[in-house]
């Protein structure tokens, strides 16, 4: 038997300690009997205190060896408490010590101590899993208690806990049952942090806490400090001592040791092993592994090193590890390796190329670390090398699929921009011939059947006679040709006359409809392409397809508004007495197709309507609906002219055909040419200006609700004699409601610029309006402009 095991086999079983217990329980109890109460009290303290110095010897030497604070608090905690308790047991009536001493004085004593014990109990949970720092416990500890003792022996001011024929005082029982509480949370402490010790010891601990507290509980029972009560409390006090005697020692000696001797045990096994296993691990390893000298000569290398770098293990011992790196490399590991030398760093680790036997080249991840003597000295190197090739090809993919994403999406965002198919191809070409690296683009349009091309970018010359694709084009999926020399689905003719060695097509279709198709073509060799740029392709024809088909809808809009506005916006050439000018601006250009309408018509002999009015909305919907107000606004004025007429009938009409979400702004009058009688009602449209001698006049015209909101509203005109040479000015709500920041362009400019220019006539008025509209804006009008100004020239 070995020595270890021999000193293990000495460990005292748990049934002997209990025996030990039961055996100084019964012994204490004897010396009760046979000596007497003080005998006994003396003998049960001294044991507790010389426990408690003993736990806190083994506690506070072996401190730097713990982990955890938990029981070190605890030690700390009850050896001062135990400093007490020898107060305590010196005091006691009929020692001797203190004569004039009555048994409330070892009383308060023994409440000293314990309430240093329950702190103790419920401060050391929080040190449990963490270490405690052992000068401010003990300096904790010691000062709480020394600051007890000056209650008792200096200020007198500690309560009284015993009066002689009365018994304990209410403020001793009350103290132990808020130690007792204490001690029952030192108790629950202890089980929710049950993990952080050895079961043994934790139930040794739950043991000493549960002993402690039934103690406790029987010095709060006893009327004389000689009496049956304190007998039990006094032999529960030792149990108590005596288990967390047992769970400091299991804890600071007797589980090192085992642990100790464990590790001795089998030390010499493993050190046997070590060089065998040494070996094969070397061997084995599925990295390459090697010691380097200082020299940067090989010592040893494994297979796998030797396989890596493409070398039979013969051949690789004949260069050195700098031979076989790559030159680019070298001179970054070289300085690695002159830190490392110096101490400058402890290892490092590099990303370099190999340059194997046969030439080729393959990327490895290189690390490195010195192993010095005890002495300091360097002695070899240790290296390892693990191959890397598909990750670096991960990496490369990884980072060309994120380079095309946002080629792509730049290349959408472009394209976008803009309504003109050549400039969509041009950007197209160009752009995604150098995200992907082909040589040239063919970008290709199909119309009606025929085929034109619509931009050439770097193509070696100009495929003429080309009156179709180079190669079949079936719905919307590319055709990635690697080589196409040697592919059938290609016109050879063509691909070996401009040199076409690889080529990407990109049909471009919607709907089941091919719009065109786009060629990337490599001319200097055959080309691999990646899934990255395949998708790249796809994403791509997807967004020239839309942008091609936009381009086509904004056309076809385009046509239909230029027909729409000649109609909408159609003004007289000439009324008799009256000079005219309008003006109408779209907000944007695909907004041609707007909601401002105006008209100028004779509805009698001598009197003629005016109308402006503004749709909610855009485009094709919208103009429908401002056709149909201006008609129907011209169709009852030839019925009754009257403004207030006009708009109740063109309401009641109109609400009964639009949704809620629309509605139309109006400001519709009528002039008799022969009074100059101006009548007018506004449908929740701004009011006419009306300028005399240029100063602009501000009339409160009442405005009501817009038409299509409210069936049944009732409109009321407002009158104005108009003078020779009055203006009228007509305009719609995009004219004031320009923006500049926050600035509006508003009403009162517009009466400024009337008044400025109306000697330039009405010409002078709707032009200098629109420019500074435009000017005050920065070109960027949010609504479109309608502007009608008429100047009355007399009567008839």
């Amino acid at each position: 038997m070995t020595l270890p095991e021999r000193l293990q086999g000495q460990r005292t079983s748990p049934a002997m300690y209990v025996a030990i217990l039961f055996a100084a329980i019964t012994g204490l109890a004897v010396v009760r009997s046979v000596f007497g109460y003080l005998m006994f009290h003396s003998v049960v303290e001294i044991f507790s205190i010389a426990v408690a110095a003993g736990m806190f010897m083994i506690t506070w030497n072996l401190r730097r060896f713990f982990d955890a604070g938990y029981l070190l608090v605890l030690s700390v905690g009850f050896f001062v408490a135990a400093c007490v308790d020898t107060l305590h047991t010196f005091s006691y009536p009929g020692i001797g010590i203190l004569p004039d001493a009555t048994a409330n004085l070892p009383t308060q004593l023994w409440l000293i101590a314990r309430y240093l014990e329950a702190a103790a109990l419920v401060v050391a949970p929080a040190f449990a899993i963490r270490k405690a720092d052992a000068a401010r416990v003990l300096g904790g500890f010691g000062f709480a208690g020394a600051a007890l003792l000056a209650t008792v022996f200096v200020f007198d001011v500690f309560p009284a806990a015993f009066i002689p024929g009365t018994g304990l005082t209410p403020f001793k029982i009350w103290s132990e049952y808020a130690i007792i509480a204490t001690m029952g949370l030192g108790l629950v402490a202890v089980h929710r942090h049950r993990f952080a010790f050895q079961r043994e010891v934790y139930v040794l601990l739950s043991a000493a806490i549960i002993a402690a507290i039934a103690s406790e509980m029987a010095f709060t029972l006893h009327a004389d400090p000689y009496g049956t009560w304190n007998l039990i409390g006094h032999l529960l006090k030792v149990a108590t001592f005596f288990l967390l005697y047992r769970a400091v020692v299991e804890t600071a000696l007797v589980r090192p040791f085992d642990v100790l001797f464990g590790d001795l045990k089998t030390l010499t096994h493993d050190l046997s092993e070590s060089e065998a296993r040494f070996r094969t691990t070397f061997e084995r390893a599925t990295v390459g592994i090697a010691h380097i000298d200082m020299q940067g000569e090989w010592i040893r290398y494994n297979q796998r090193l030797a396989a890596i770098a493409g070398y039979e293990p013969d051949e690789l011992a004949h260069h050195r590890p700098d031979d076989i790196t790559h030159p680019q490399d070298r001179a970054e590991e070289r300085l690695l390796i002159e830190g490392l030398t110096a101490g400058d760093i402890d290892e490092y680790q590099v990303e370099k190329r190999l340059i194997t036997r046969d030439g080729s080249t393959v990327w490895v991840e290189a690390s490195r670390t010195l192993l010095r003597g005890d002495d300091g000295a360097p002695r070899y190197f240790i290296a390892t090398l693990e191959r890397i090739d598909a990750r670096k090809e991960r990496e490369t993919e990884l980072r060309r699929s994120r380079d095309l994403t946002e080629a792509v999406n730049r290349i959408d965002t472009l394209i976008s921009a803009t309504t003109d198919v050549g400039e969509i191809a041009q950007i197209s070409a160009e752009e995604g011939a150098n995200a992907l690296g082909a040589e040239s683009a063919v970008f290709m349009t199909v119309h009606r059947h025929t085929w034109s091309i619509a931009h050439l970018y770097r193509f070696p010359g100009h495929p003429d006679g080309v009156e179709g694709p180079w190669s079949a084009i079936d719905g919307a999926d590319i055709v990635a040709s690697p080589d196409t020399f040697s592919d059938d689905r290609f016109d050879r003719a063509l691909t070996r006359r401009w040199n076409v060695r690889a080529v990407l097509a990109v049909p471009l279709a919607l709907r089941g409809e091919v719009l065109g198709v786009i060629y990337f073509v490599y001319h200097s060799a055959p080309h691999r392409f990646s899934d990255s740029e395949l998708e790249f392709a796809r994403k791509l024809g997807v967004s020239i397809a839309l942008a091609i088909d936009t381009s086509r809808t904004f056309e076809s809009q385009r046509a239909i508004a230029d027909a729409l506005q000649s109609a909408l916006l159609y003004m007289p050439d000439n009324v008799p007495g009256l000079e005219i000018a309008h003006v109408y601006r779209s907000a944007t250009e695909l907004t041609r197709i707007g909601g401002d309408f105006y008209d100028v018509f004779d509805v009698a002999r001598d009197v003629v309507a005016f109308v402006l009015g503004d749709v909610s909305g855009k485009g094709l919907e919208a103009s429908t609906l401002t056709a149909m107000a201006k008609s129907t606004i011209r169709a009852f004025a030839y019925q009754d002219h009257r403004p207030a007429h006009v708009l109740e009938a063109a309401n009641s009409a109109i609400s009964s055909q639009i949704d809620d979400s629309r509605f139309i702004t109006a400001v519709y009058g009528t002039i008799d040419m022969t009074t100059g009688t101006l009548r007018v009602a506004c449908a929740g449209h701004p009011p006419p200006l009306v300028c005399v001698d240029r100063f602009c006049v501000e009339h409160h015209i009442e405005r009501f609700p817009p038409l299509g909101v409210l069936a049944a509203t009732t409109y009321t005109e407002h009158e104005i004699t108009l003078s020779e040479n009055t203006i009228v000015v007509l305009y719609s709500d995009g004219l004031i409601e320009a923006r500049n920041g926050a600035s509006f362009f508003g009403e009162e400019r517009v009466a400024r610029v009337i008044e400025d220019v109306a000697a330039q006539g009405v010409q002078g008025v709707v032009d200098t309006l629109v420019r500074e509209v435009e000017t005050h804006s920065g070109g960027q009008t949010r609504d479109d402009v309608a502007i009608v100004a008429m100047r009355y020239l007399g009567r008839k």
